[in-house]
């Protein structure tokens, strides 16, 4: 089974279709995305480096330390067990799915058994062994600090069960050190938006979606507009940030391009402006949220003089969908 592509490791689409491709019936998928779910939430309590999720174009497969404790392919579900007693397991119609008692993985040293369930049964075959799939997780997660296969970290897949199942899943430690929550949701951002920019030209995609993370064209066009922090005149370009006065989840996507849809702000500022916390009137007064007090205020260098530099007429309408939508009196 061949790797695929980084991008396409980090695309919530592509996850989507490999789902998509492996489980056509919407129910069996989503009961495979809670198993999966509830794996990955269990590893990452004992030890937050120790597992990986890795997307194939055929299959999709979770490691914890060096176990492979879940791997989902089409015609089954590839599950290892610690053994117990359960005796529900040697009878009836799950006995063909689950293999005699032995040390499969030996890192692992207890018995194990290996399950091989069909898609259609997962749902009702987990809940009897979920209580032994997650001692043998325990296990293994205690047998590694940090995943030996951490550079196939598909975060796509973290994206897409987010959106399926509507939570919010952790990320291992070491790819936390690269991109943080909140750049994980502007990738998730990005992928649901899409649809509404498939029809652009390429060069025009490329900068929309570079305008959602502050760089490229729409960035440039900020220097080059402001000269300087919006605000403060501050002139170390590499510690501003290029920001959005009207959310880009929200603008179209020549609004998404507008110089006039953006500040240029030191960082400070720039989390205030993105929090509510602070905004802007007419005529680039400051507007300050009553949730911070006058200790924090004066901690982060803001003050009721403070104003934009300059304001264009055509900055009024991106302000006033500011303060009405995102402000925080």
């Amino acid at each position: 089974m061949s790797a695929i592509f980084a991008d396409d490791r980090a695309s919530e689409n592509y996850a989507k279709a490999v789902f998509e491709r492996l489980y056509s019936n919407k129910a069996i998928r989503v009961a495979c995305a809670r198993l999966l779910a509830d794996s990955i939430v269990m590893a990452h309590r004992v030890s937050p480096s120790c597992w990986t999720i890795t997307l194939f174009s055929k299959q999709i497969r979770l490691n914890v330390g060096p176990v492979e404790v879940v791997v989902l392919n089409p015609d089954h579900i590839f599950l290892p067990i610690a053994d117990s007693d359960n005796k529900h397991l040697d009878k009836g119609k799950y006995h063909d799915f689950v293999t005699e008692s032995k040390v499969y993985y030996r890192s692992v040293k207890i018995n194990q058994r290996i399950c091989r369930i069909p898609p259609e049964s997962i749902e009702k075959f987990y809940p009897l062994i979920h209580e032994n799939h997650s001692k043998l997780i325990q296990l293994a997660a205690k047998t590694r600090s940090i995943t030996s296969w951490k550079y196939s970290f598909s975060p796509g897949v973290i994206l897409y069960l987010n959106t399926l199942l509507k939570k919010t899943l952790p990320v291992p430690a070491y790819f936390s050190d690269q991109v943080d929550s909140e750049e994980l949701n502007v990738l998730q951002e990005i992928e649901q938006f899409q649809d509404s920019y498939q029809t652009l030209q390429e060069t025009t995609r490329e900068a929309v979606i570079q305008s959602r993370i502050g760089q490229g064209q729409f960035r440039t066009s900020l220097i080059e507009y402001w000269k300087g922090c919006s605000v403060t005149g501050c002139q170390q370009i590499e510690l501003l940030r290029a920001s959005h006065i009207k959310p880009w989840r929200d603008s179209s996507n020549t609004e998404r391009l507008d110089v006039y849809n953006g500040l240029l702000l030191l960082p400070n500022l720039d989390a205030c402006f993105d929090s509510g916390l602070i905004s802007f009137d007419d005529k680039g007064n400051i507007l300050i949220s009553s949730r911070l007090d006058k200790s924090t205020l004066l901690q982060l260098g803001i003050d009721s003089n403070l104003k934009l530099s300059r304001v264009d007429p055509r900055h009024r309408v991106y302000l006033r969908y500011h303060r009405e939508k995102r402000f925080r009196p």
